[in-house]
């Protein structure tokens, strides 16, 4: 006779089922559900060594499932200064801001990198992101790189700005906007194509192993908050794919990763970048969309990242001025095609041109 692990008993089980049931007793044998229903009836499972848990009525659910998440992210910035707001960090002010970056720098040596993840400008009450400035003066002898939430944005300090080539005179890139104060300063904040192409390739790289580590602790996090499977939409490179593997076989309990590879405008490496949610066209597709618009395409961005999306519209030459391109991008719905076959895919490219069409049209 096989005797559960653990029995929990006095419980609201969400089976989730075909017929949504609802039971009140779980046995368990380690990882795995034996049965569910109520305690009499799974009293047949109970042995000696089983422990029974009246949980006093509390909800039990399958395990969640996280369809569109950035667990290699959440692994890779574990060891940053954490910038977020409440729920998820302490700062409220700008002033908070400068403290954590100025804790982390004074255990920094010289010249070596400050790194910081979560900054959320809406979320502080000044409402506005620090200035290069005010982060020289937080961290004088290192440059420093802070992350917006969104992952589409960065702000940083001299230093940094410096070691990326970064000037008065260094015009906006193609699919992205450099920040810049009323005498054309760039003031330290970076939009979409220069955070990703620009500063990501300095900073510091870690190894296989250590970025294995860090998500084997990531996982850890996801499972104690009850996440038992997470699908990356965000891959940047075949080394993902293969941290992703290595981990899975690696770690010793039970967690299901994936890899949400876009399909957007096409499935051809050449037109998107496999996992990524903005869509970079090909230098083909970019030519053949200028042809029939009469616009310059570089990026279009359908990530729910609002905030971001701003610098990836005006990038695409769509819209003049950040407002414009945030109000728009609430409205405007991209028809995305969905089958493998080539004239589903061309059907859908005609559909998202006349879309592109009627935006310019209308602006």
């Amino acid at each position: 006779m096989q005797y559960a692990s653990v029995l929990l008993f006095n419980a609201v089980i969400l089976t989730l089922d075909g017929s949504d049931a609802v039971a009140s007793a779980l046995a368990l044998d380690g990882d795995r559900i034996l049965a569910v229903g109520d305690r009499d009836g799974l009293a047949p499972l109970i042995g000696p060594d089983t422990e029974c848990r009246d949980i006093g009525g509390a909800a039990v659910l399958p395990g969640f499932y996280d369809a569109h998440g950035h667990i290699l992210m959440a692994a890779q910035v574990r060891g940053r200064v954490n910038l977020n707001s409440p729920p998820l960090g302490a700062c409220r002010t700008l002033g908070d801001i400068l403290a954590a970056i100025r804790a982390r720098a004074a255990e920094t040596p010289d010249g070596e990198w400050v790194l910081a993840c979560g900054l959320d400008d809406t979320l502080l009450e000044e409402k506005r992101f620090p200035s290069r400035w005010e982060l020289d003066e937080a961290a004088p002898h290192n440059p420093v790189f802070a992350q917006h939430i969104s992952g589409h944005l960065c702000v940083l300090n001299s230093a940094a700005l410096k070691l990326a080539g970064i000037g008065r005179h260094t015009p906006d890139p193609a699919g992205g906007v450099i920040r810049r104060d009323a005498d054309g300063e760039p003031d330290g904040v970076l939009e979409e194509s220069p955070v990703y192409e620009t500063i990501m390739p300095l900073l510091p790289k870690q190894t296989q192993e250590q970025r294995i580590g860090d998500l084997a602790a990531a996982t850890r996090d996801y499972a104690a908050r009850g996440i038992t499977t997470a699908v990356d939409a965000a891959l940047f490179s075949y080394d993902d794919a293969e941290i992703l593997r290595a981990a899975q076989e690696g770690i010793a309990y039970s967690f299901r990763y994936g890899i949400d590879i876009m399909r957007g405008l096409g499935l051809s490496p050449d037109i998107i970048r496999a996992g990524q949610a903005n869509l970079f066209l090909s230098p083909l597709f970019r030519q053949t969309l200028a042809t029939l618009t009469g616009a310059r395409i570089e990026l279009f961005n359908t990530d729910g990242a609002l905030g971001a999306a701003r610098g990836a519209a005006l990038g695409a030459g769509l819209y003049r001025t950040r407002e414009e391109a945030f109000a728009s991008l609430r409205r405007l719905e991209v028809v995305e095609p969905v089958a493998a076959d080539r004239e589903a895919l061309e059907a859908g490219y005609r559909a998202w041109v006349a879309e592109v069409e009627r935006k310019i049209q209308n602006s």
